[in-house]
C-alpha cells in the first residue's frame, strides 16, 4: 500500500461535492485480492487527514472476509449484478483451449461441456458472486446479498457510544452498458426495480457504479431522482429520506391471486410472492414502496400495513411520487390499498394518509 500517494491527495480542498472518500474496490478475482490489512490501514490514514468525511468501499463478495475488508469503511458498497451473466459458467473467463487442452491438463477438462470456467462458493467469476441460477427471478439476489451482509453486522462489535452498528450500506445498482460478464445492459424498469429493492433491505444511498450510461438509463435514473430524492421532491412530500432514514420499515402484508407465480427467497426452503411491500411511517402518512420484481403481470394486488402490530386504518393516497397508470386506491371496507394489477418489473412509491 502506497500511503505516500494518499498524503498527496489528501487533505482535499473543501469541495461542497465531496460526500465522501472511495478506500478500494474488492475484487471477485480468485488470488487477485487486496492484503485484508489494506483497508483498515488506508482508513487509519484517510481518516488522520480528514476526520470528517465517511469513507467507503465496495465489496463484489458476498462473504470474503467480510470483517477485514468491511473495517475500512463506515459505507459498505454492495455490488450485485445478476442482469444479462450467467452465473453458473463465465461469460468472461474462457478455458484455454477446453477442446485441445495440454496432455498434463487434461484431466481438468474431461467431459467438460463448456468452454468457460464455473463458478461456485469455492472459485470462480461471474460477476455475481454467489448468486443463485436455479431460481426464476434474479432481482431477488439483492435480498439475499443485503439480509446476508445485515446479519454480519449483528456479529460485529457495536458502538460503544450509540450501541449501534458502526457501519451502513449503500448499494451500487446494476445501471451500466453491457461489458465483461454482462451480456446486456438492464432495462429502465429494470435499474428502478434493483434500486427500491436494495432501499427495501436497508441501503440507505444510492450511487452509480460508471457514466456515461445507456440513455435509457441515463433518462430514467434523471426522472427517479428528480422526483423522489433531490429538492424538489423534499419540498413536495419530504424524499425518502423523511421516511427511511431514522425510521424504522415494516413489512406490507399483501395478497396477489391464487395463480401468481412464486417467488425466491434467499433463504433456504422459504418463498414469497413476487412482489414485495415495505412500509416507513411518520406522523400520520406512511412512505410505502412496492415491487413487482417478477418476470410476469400479476393481477389485483392489495395490502394492508400494520405497525407494530396495530392495523393503520388507511385515509387516501396523498400523492405518488413514483408509479404510472392506474392509481391506487384505498378500499374503505376492507382497510386496504388495492390496484387492478402490476407490469412484471413494475415499481410504484406512495405517500399515504393514515390514522
Amino acid at each position: 500500500m502506497n500511503l505516500v500517494s494518499l498524503r498527496q491527495l489528501l487533505p482535499l480542498p473543501p469541495y461542497p461535492s465531496l460526500s465522501r472518500y472511495f478506500n478500494t474496490h474488492q475484487s471477485q478475482s480468485d488470488g487477485h485480492d487486496h492484503p485484508r490489512s489494506a483497508p483498515l490501514k488506508a482508513y487509519a490514514f484517510i481518516r488522520s487527514l480528514d476526520p470528517y468525511h465517511p469513507i467507503s468501499l465496495s465489496l463484489d463478495c458476498e462473504n470474503y472476509y467480510f470483517e477485514s475488508y468491511s473495517s475500512g469503511a463506515d459505507i459498505v458498497l454492495a455490488d450485485v449484478y445478476p442482469i444479462g451473466t450467467n452465473v453458473t459458467y463465465s461469460n468472461k473467463y474462457q478455458l484455454v483451449n477446453p477442446s485441445h487442452p495440454p496432455p498434463i491438463f487434461s484431466f481438468l477438462f474431461f467431459d467438460n461441456k463448456h468452454d468457460s470456467t464455473p463458478c461456485n462458493e469455492t472459485y470462480g467469476d461471474c460477476g455475481c458472486d454467489n448468486c443463485q441460477s436455479s431460481i426464476n427471478n434474479p432481482l431477488l439476489n439483492i435480498y439475499a446479498r443485503l439480509d446476508a451482509w445485515s446479519y454480519f453486522l449483528t456479529l460485529l462489535p457495536l458502538s460503544p457510544r450509540t450501541n449501534e452498528a458502526y457501519k451502513t450500506f449503500w448499494a451500487a445498482p446494476q445501471a451500466f452498458p453491457a461489458q465483461d460478464f454482462w451480456l446486456r445492459a438492464p432495462t429502465a424498469d429494470e435499474v428502478i426495480a434493483i434500486t427500491l429493492l436494495a432501499i427495501q433491505r436497508g441501503a440507505r444511498g444510492i450511487v452509480g457504479r460508471q457514466f456515461p450510461t445507456t440513455p435509457e438509463i441515463q433518462a430514467v435514473t434523471t426522472l427517479f431522482a428528480h422526483k423522489v430524492m433531490e429538492t424538489g421532491a423534499v419540498k413536495r412530500f419530504g424524499g425518502l429520506g423523511k421516511f427511511v432514514l431514522g425510521c424504522k420499515g415494516f413489512t406490507a402484508e399483501g395478497k396477489l391471486p391464487a395463480d401468481a407465480p412464486v417467488g425466491w427467497h434467499p433463504h433456504p426452503g422459504i418463498y414469497q410472492d413476487p412482489v414485495d411491500a415495505k412500509a416507513w411511517p411518520v406522523g400520520s402518512e406512511f412512505l410505502l414502496i412496492v415491487v413487482n420484481s417478477g418476470d410476469t403481470d400479476v393481477g389485483r394486488v392489495s395490502f394492508k400495513p400494520q405497525f407494530d402490530e396495530i392495523e393503520a386504518k388507511l385515509r387516501r393516497v396523498k400523492y405518488m411520487p413514483w408509479g404510472d397508470g392506474e392509481p391506487w386506491v384505498v378500499d374503505s371496507q376492507a382497510n386496504e390499498l388495492v390496484r387492478s394489477g402490476m407490469k412484471a418489473k413494475e415499481s410504484f412509491v406512495l405517500v399515504v394518509e393514515f390514522s
